[in-house]
């Protein structure tokens, strides 16, 4: 009679235990400092594709954030009406994306493949920043946040994240945060 634990126990009673046909996670510290990632990088021509693009990314949102600053300053003098627009487009991006989570993403993924869905988003953002340079109008800038953020989350995050499946350990968890 063994008696079954309760609570916080359970978890670690279940995890504890280990039957020959269950997987096996290597129980090693990948160890190293926090800038063995850059060697990383620096040794590998695809996981510096792979940080450059993402720096390429992070550079159009600081650059549409800084527009996106100025046109709802220009657009809303109330603040409360400011994060109301703000709530309302956060809303709808995560609405949207959820929908295409589950019902595009895999089919897309398995269709155009991880090269194709990585392209989504720079295409939007290139149409994007053309449409806010002709147009520096809150309209315009949130059909294209919408568009971005939503086919960020939706499609480009998960193709992003599977550049990492085939990298051994080591490279996946100290490259991701370079």
């Amino acid at each position: 009679d063994n008696p079954k634990p309760s609570g916080a126990g359970l978890v670690s009673a279940r995890t504890a235990v280990t039957t020959d046909d269950s997987p096996r996670i290597a129980q090693t510290s990948v160890g190293g400092s926090a800038f063995a990632g850059l060697a990383h990088v620096a040794r590998s021509p695809y996981l510096a594709g792979v940080a450059l693009f993402i720096a390429l990314f992070t550079i159009g949102s600081t650059f549409l954030y800084y527009l996106q600053a100025q046109i709802v300053a220009a657009t809303f003098v109330d603040r409360a009406a400011r994060i109301t627009w703000f709530a309302n487009v956060d809303a709808t991006v995560n609405a949207a994306t959820l929908l295409l989570q589950l019902f595009v993403t895999g089919r897309l993924f398995a269709r155009i493949g991880t090269t194709a869905m990585l392209c989504i988003v720079p295409i939007v953002s290139i149409a994007g920043f053309v449409a806010l340079a002709a147009a520096p109008v809150a309209g315009a800038l949130v059909i294209f946040q919408i568009a971005r953020r939503t086919f960020d989350f939706a499609l480009m995050r998960p193709a992003r994240e599977s550049l990492y499946v085939p990298l051994p350990r080591e490279d996946k968890y100290k490259t991701k945060n370079v």
